[in-house]
């Protein structure tokens, strides 16, 4: 959304949509250089954008403020295809930890999940979980694949996840 100046509330009305970033993705925010990580900020707070968080217990290997989950009252169930998802991506991609506190491709396999239940936009579509996602009926929007300046991203994005190959 930065690199192309989308605005999203513009592109994906609040009527319709409801904007969130994974728990994973918010610990990637710090480390992001400015001035994107501006952006991130202030789009979260202009925009509304919520951190959605899958419900679980408390993981002894995380500190509190490391958390994944949260608990009664602040996580959301996940569904056995979102979890079953998790799983394998995990046996697979995840090995050590990094200097944003997370596993690596985490983050990733975080949003692929969500792509079972909403719709992911990204600029990733290198060989990954985002694309094994998508591959296995994940709704991904692949930005990099969209003309450079469609005249209505959220029209774009609506075609091409129509199409049989997002």
């Amino acid at each position: 959304m930065f690199l192309r100046g989308v605005n999203l509330r513009l592109e994906f009305p609040v009527e319709r949509y409801g904007l969130a970033i994974t728990r994973e993705a918010q610990f990637e925010i710090p480390g992001t250089p400015n001035p994107l990580r501006a952006f991130i900020e202030r789009s979260i707070e202009d925009w509304q954008i919520r951190v959605d968080t899958k419900f679980g217990f408390w993981d002894n290997r995380h500190s509190e403020e490391d958390q994944r989950v949260g608990g009664f009252g602040f996580g959301v169930w996940a569904t056995h295809e979102v979890a079953s998802f998790y799983a394998a991506q995990r046996d697979k991609r995840m090995v050590r930890k990094r200097k944003t506190r997370l596993y690596k491709n985490e983050a990733d396999i975080a949003l692929g999940a969500r792509s079972f239940e909403g719709i992911v936009l990204t600029l990733d579509s290198k060989p990954g979980p985002l694309r094994d996602a998508c591959e296995a009926g994940g709704r991904v929007a692949f930005l990099d694949r969209l003309p450079r300046s469609p005249d209505r991203l959220g029209l774009a994005v609506g075609k091409l996840l129509a199409s049989p190959q997002s």
